[in-house]
């Protein structure tokens, strides 16, 4: 179940941070 879920938020994340770089922290705070 958890690597399903990097693996789809990988692509994402990968987008939003390039999109917000500024919330890639949030990001990672989700993921944790």
């Amino acid at each position: 179940m958890r690597m399903k879920i990097n693996v789809n938020l990988d692509v994402e994340t990968v987008k939003m941070i390039k999109n917000y770089p500024n919330r890639s922290r949030m990001i990672e705070t989700a993921i944790l």
